[in-house]
């Protein structure tokens, strides 16, 4: 009897060291994969939301408008006049917008203007004081830079943007600058993260959490006995900010050393041990290194559309249902992520009032294009075009009619393209640029006249033009087979400079970069 009690004690030994060295273990290891892909989803969301932040500092930074504003004197008619025209719509900026507060500054960090107000009830907020030189000390020697990201200033969290005011001329040292920012409680995250089980803490001087979440190689600690994990989020300077307590979906096995199904088994391996023992392990031990195995294979290959086959209805098959389960569940979480980041993308690349090619978007695809020409040994056209005196369109007929304007004239402009692969992308303010691939300058000054008369046929009445009756454009046009010795940036300089000649020489019409200047008008 001792004997076969010592028999059974090794065999009840032998199942706990498998369920304690392989079993959990490999349970943990998917549960802690799960919950760092749980925290990356939640950090995405906070990116998506720098990436909002920096559009806004593009649309209300990087235009000439902008420019002129900080230049203008502060006691002037004309700065009364920008500021009724341009900032008296508080509903956009912190009703739509939802930013509590926003200034411009000259280039010495003097404000110019600045207006805060509480998002939900659009009543005044008092001035955060922000700590200006932090923010814009970078962003005098790097021209178009944007800052954005967390910060602790006066007792709160605020999330902020800053960026350097240039106009059109982005790779001048800034006139001003504009700070956007918002109070970061907890109705921000709420919004930002969609309810998300997650609750935000700043860091202590002593903090044990953030210690231990500096030891972790992914720097997500494991769940505690609540079910929470911790995670940092940085400041804008880099440095540990707040504590992120999150909490986790409920654990999908039984982590106990002795499951009620181990008991039973033990019972009967004292009539039948051996039989029990192979039992165990064709029924048990195999499965579970197998699904470790599959946590492992789907862990390492970031598969979540696999599934773990079964047809037990034990305690194994009902593991593997809540592995099915939680992967059907982070499948999705992760296909509508990546469809939110797809169009994330998608609106960083397109011109919000106009739906053009926004800048940025340009200068990707010209560099695209003209490595293309270079290998191929064909032309590339670069058509730069300007709505002809808009600033007196706006100041006549007001801002609203003004991005009326642009739209239709975005509109003509894309409809005369008919080919896909030429594109049509709006350069700053009023300005468009148009890129043609496989197009010599006598096609492109063709195509350029019929942008001409696109938007003369609009027939938009422009009473302050000193070229025309009507809205007008003008278009600088340059076309070469690149070099390599030449950069992509040369020829959208020579259609600049065809730009300015035709300003120069009158407007409403089209010029040419090559050595004979070729010109054509449209009269009204």
């Amino acid at each position: 009897m001792l004997l076969f009690a010592v028999a059974v004690a090794l065999v009840l030994a032998i199942h706990l060291a498998v369920r304690h060295w392989f079993e959990l273990p490999a349970l943990y290891a998917q549960e802690h994969a799960n919950d760092v892909a749980a925290v990356q989803a939640v950090r995405r969301l906070l990116d998506a939301e720098q990436i909002r932040m920096r559009e806004l500092l593009v649309d209300n930074g990087h235009w000439d408008d902008a420019r002129e504003f900080v230049l203008t004197e502060k006691h002037s008619a004309r700065y009364r006049e920008f500021v009724e025209i341009e900032f008296s719509y508080k509903e956009t900026m912190h009703g739509v917008m939802k930013i509590d507060g926003y200034e411009y500054l000259d280039r010495q960090a003097a404000s110019v203007f600045s207006s805060r107000f509480d998002t939900q009830t659009l009543t005044p907020l008092p001035d955060p004081g922000l700590p200006t030189p932090e923010l814009i000390a970078s962003l005098v020697e790097t021209p178009g830079l944007l800052r954005t990201g967390f910060m602790r200033h006066n007792g709160r969290i605020l999330f902020v943007g800053a960026t350097g005011i240039t106009g059109d001329g982005a790779k001048q040292k800034p006139v001003g600058f504009l700070l956007l920012w918002r109070v970061a409680d907890d109705e921000f995250f709420a919004e930002v993260l969609r309810s998300a089980p997650v609750r935000f803490k700043p860091v202590g001087g002593a903090d044990t959490l953030l210690q231990e979440i500096r030891s972790q190689p992914d720097g997500v600690t494991t769940r505690n006995r609540d079910g929470v994990i911790h995670w940092a989020v940085h400041d804008i300077q880099g440095n540990p900010l707040l504590v992120a307590h999150q909490s986790t979906s409920p654990r999908a096995f039984f982590d106990g050393l002795v499951a009620p199904s181990t008991l039973f088994a033990t019972a009967g391996l004292t009539l039948l041990l051996l039989l029990i023992a192979a039992l165990v392990s064709r029924w048990v031990v195999n499965p579970v290194l197998g699904l470790a195995q599959f946590a492992h294979d789907v862990a390492a290959r970031a598969d979540f559309s696999r599934r773990a086959a079964t047809d037990r209805s034990n305690e194994i098959g009902q593991l593997t249902t809540s592995i099915n389960e939680m992967l059907q569940l982070v499948e999705t979480k992760d296909a509508e992520l990546r469809e939110r980041n797809k169009a994330l993308t998608l609106l960083s690349e397109r011109d919000a009032l106009t739906g053009a090619g926004n800048r940025r978007a340009f200068e990707q695809i010209i560099e695209r294009d003209w490595l293309h020409a270079q290998r191929s040994g064909t032309f590339l056209s670069c058509l730069m075009v300007d709505i002809d005196y808009f600033k007196n369109f706006n100041d006549s007929y007001g801002h609203p009619e003004g991005d009326e304007a642009l739209k239709k004239v975005a509109g003509a402009l894309q409809a005369t393209l008919r080919r896909a692969v030429d594109a049509l992308f709006r350069y700053g303010g009023e300005e468009f640029v148009v890129l043609l691939v496989e197009t010599d300058l006598d096609g492109a000054m063709r195509i350029a006249q019929e942008l001409l008369r696109a938007v003369a046929a609009l027939q938009i009445p422009h009473n302050d033009s000193l070229c025309s009756g009507q809205l007008t454009i003008s278009v600088g046009v340059a076309s070469r087979t690149p070099r390599t010795t030449e950069l992509a940036s040369d020829l959208v300089r020579e259609a600049d400079q065809a730009l300015y000649l035709a300003k120069k020489q009158g407007r409403n019409q089209v010029v040419s970069a090559a050595p004979t200047l070729v010109r054509d008008s449209v009269t009204g």
